[in-house]
């Protein structure tokens, strides 16, 4: 700061660095689903982290960067790339500016000063440039992975047959999907959902942009575009979610863990797929979708409803599952493990036919 000592300087700058090797910290969680680290950086509590968000005051501190030399000028620099109110106000400004509710836009800045925000830039990155293949989805294909299947109807068995007698759906279709899904409930996720939605919620935003491309050429246009549009797509999430919390009066699905493009649950269900097909299977009053009854009847529902029906003819099957997840290998492998479950249980795949 100017009038600074130069001894006080460089104990600020010092404590700058302490700053953003441990609380802004690189490397702060676990791997993803595609094993990279995750980068995620905690929001500060303080009262001026508070008030910077609930108001349009300009964050940091005001150093001179003139007097900093190159290495504490970077130093600088990625504290405030990295400090999520930044981004925090031009989530509000972009929710404001698209004409949420006031009451919408309060319960965002409630969510925003959680101490359980954070700012997930990796996030960005695997949803700009993930790439479905086959090889994504060979390990469930497996012998081992058919055993699982079968341990899980041993277990869950009531559940199962329940939901698919109810909405006419097969239950190896069912099974298949949770074990696609998220191997019955072991690879849920490690990120809140409300993060993942509000980290991509300003992914275009010109700020935020010009951090994360990685370059101008074919590959960096392409990432561009697809932020540009999964911003979109995570407000309207974002949307669904704050629709949810008026509705319920309660804030459990945006803290509950989810994958990198804040789907959920069993079934991994998006908000919107939460609030158009969520079922209580065991009619406790309750819709959760990390328990099994749950969980079942909301896929047969969501199936079902979008086309699903008795005697479907293979092509039609592999349409309606396209519906769920818009990924050929996935559907091409939820329907191939569905058939090698069948074939354990009567001998015929999911169509009918002999073995």
């Amino acid at each position: 700061m100017r009038g600074w000592s130069g001894f006080g300087l460089l104990l600020a700058l010092i404590g700058l660095s302490l700053l953003w090797s441990g609380v802004g910290g690189r490397f702060n969680s676990g791997g993803t689903a595609s094993g990279k680290v995750e980068t995620v950086l905690p929001a500060p509590m303080s009262r001026s982290a508070v008030d910077m968000v609930l108001t349009d005051e300009p964050p940091g501190m005001p150093i001179d960067s003139d007097t900093l030399s190159p290495d504490e000028a970077l130093i600088q620099e990625k504290l405030i790339l990295w400090i999520p109110d930044q981004y925090k106000r031009l989530l509000l400004k972009t929710l404001g500016e698209e004409g949420w509710a006031d009451a919408e836009v309060a319960l965002v800045r409630k969510l925003l000063v959680d101490k359980r925000t954070r700012f997930l830039p990796c996030t960005l990155d695997k949803n700009s440039t993930h790439q479905e293949t086959d090889e994504l989805y060979t390990h469930q294909l497996t012998p081992q992975s058919v055993d699982r299947c079968m341990e899980f109807r041993r277990e869950n068995g009531d559940e199962i047959t329940r939901a698919a007698a109810q909405y006419g759906v097969p239950l190896e279709i069912i099974i298949a999907i949770m074990k696609a899904e998220t191997d019955f409930g072991i690879n849920i996720g490690h990120d809140a959902v409300f993060n993942v939605f509000w980290s991509l919620a300003v992914a275009d935003r010109t700020e935020v942009l010009k951090k994360v491309l990685k370059g101008e050429d074919d590959a960096g246009a392409e990432q561009k575009r697809r932020l540009l549009k999964r911003a979109r797509w995570a407000r309207s999430q974002l949307h669904e979610l704050v629709m949810l919390m008026e509705e319920a009066g309660e804030e459990r699905i945006a803290w509950a863990n989810g994958s990198w493009a804040g789907a959920f649950g069993l079934p991994q269900f998006l908000p919107t797929s939460f609030r158009a097909y969520g079922r209580d299977g065991d009619e406790d009053g309750v819709i959760d979708l990390e328990n099994v009854s749950d969980a079942a009847a909301s896929i047969a529902q969501y199936l079902k409803s979008n086309g699903w029906k008795r005697n479907i003819s293979r092509n039609r099957m592999k349409r309606v599952i396209l519906r769920y997840n818009h990924s050929t290998p996935y559907a091409e492998c939820v329907m191939a493990l569905a058939d090698s479950i069948s074939l354990r249980i009567t001998g015929r795949t999911i169509m009918g036919g002999s073995r």
